[in-house]
């Protein structure tokens, strides 16, 4: 091989190594914002729903980041109930957050984290009755589909069970 030859052929090779580079198109898929729905329902232990169901739609931000709360005052017992200032302060309900991020196709990995704070009584303390409150977060981590269904359990005491179903509605 000649010199010369040599000296257009390395940069031949250079060239054809970046020019697929050069040309590649960035993904299509929008980062949201997504339209997602959550319905919420508790039941007892022995199956018997509690306070019907509710049924919320919700749109993430362009980052495919939601949140959803459904908190009121905690109700304590008389024997226990903290001073009112205090009580007031201390919220019980039901906490939803997570994140949906595109991966390929029309598949999505879905963060979703659940909390479902609750007052279920009083525990003596020494010489005081002090409140007791469950606090369980359940975290769930899924790749979805559009219309595709997913369902997080929270036993929110020994008693009740909180069901979230969270389904991907499509983008927005």
């Amino acid at each position: 091989m000649t010199k010369s030859a040599s000296r257009l052929i390395i940069p031949i090779l250079f060239l054809s190594g970046l020019i697929p580079h050069l040309f590649a198109q960035a993904p299509t898929q929008s980062q949201g914002p997504f339209v997602i729905q959550l319905v919420l329902s508790a039941q007892t232990s022995d199956g018997t729903s509690v306070g019907g169901t509710r049924t919320v739609s919700l749109t993430t931000n362009r980052e495919g980041k939601f949140s959803f709360s459904e908190v009121a005052p905690a109700m304590f017992p008389p024997q226990c109930a903290p001073a009112p200032a205090v009580a007031a302060q201390i919220q019980e309900g039901d906490w939803i957050d997570g994140e949906l991020v595109p991966i390929e196709g029309e598949r999505y990995q879905v963060h979703l984290r659940v909390r479902s704070k609750t007052a279920i009584g009083c525990k003596q303390v020494g010489n005081t009755m002090s409140p007791v409150m469950t606090d369980p977060t359940v975290i769930k981590d899924a790749i979805v589909s559009i219309r595709e269904a997913i369902r997080v359990d929270v036993k929110k005491s020994d008693k009740e069970l909180l069901i979230v179903d969270f389904k991907l509605n499509g983008q927005n």
